[in-house]
């Protein structure tokens, strides 16, 4: 299986790596600086580029199987990132006959996420990251593709845990908060890409609750 990878050189993205070339799934990620990207194997194609310029995108997603993106919000100011990339991305795999889409989105997106996320952290600090996150989600739920949108709680680093939970409805609202570790996260989305158990669902990801 042949899959386009961006935001390899986020945490998120690095330990997608990790978890996916030793299943000799072949990975062509598009990265602004190779230089960032420290890890190297047979399956592992660099290309140098950025997820803003849709012919840099179409060139890693053509001729793909599916494709994979951890892009995340790089500032707390108003950013557009996540739905700019996920429009190109979106453009491309259109253009090309590429069909599978596994996205990461905003973590505890109004999804439960607890008393500190929903009244504190989300409001004061990340409302920006958060709109730029649910625009992303309209362009990929509005779009013909067969896309699966990943949601995680508070990310966290961290050892994964066999024991996480996956659901297509959000979990309870925890007493405190909820996270997801990122190693989590990773091993869900390379699962998942290969499955395909979540099309055109929104799958929720939960490591623990306090």
């Amino acid at each position: 299986m042949n899959i386009a990878l961006f935001g390899a050189t986020g945490k998120t993205g690095r330990l997608i790596l990790e978890k996916a070339l030793p299943l000799d799934l072949e990975i062509t990620a598009l990265v602004r600086n190779p230089a960032n990207l420290e890890i190297q194997h047979p399956l592992l194609h660099i290309t140098k580029g950025d997820a803003l310029h849709l012919e840099d995108v179409a060139q890693v997603v053509q001729g793909r199987d599916a494709v994979i993106s951890v892009i995340g919000s790089r500032t707390l100011n108003p950013d557009t990132i996540c739905a700019d990339s996920a429009r190109n991305i979106i453009n491309a795999m259109e253009s090309h006959g590429v069909r599978h889409f596994v996205c990461i989105s905003g973590a505890g997106l109004g999804d439960n996420a607890g008393v500190i996320i929903t009244y504190i952290i989300r409001p004061l600090l990340l409302k920006n990251v958060y709109a730029d996150a649910l625009a992303q989600d309209a362009l990929i739920q509005s779009s013909a593709l067969d896309w699966t949108i990943v949601r995680p709680y508070r990310l966290t680093d961290g050892a994964g845990t066999p024991q996480y939970k996956v659901a297509s409805t959000p979990f309870p609202s925890p007493l405190i908060i909820r996270t997801t570790t990122r190693a989590d996260v990773a091993d869900f989305m390379v699962k998942e890409v290969q499955a395909r158990n979540f099309s055109k669902k929104i799958a929720f990801i939960s490591t623990r609750s306090v």
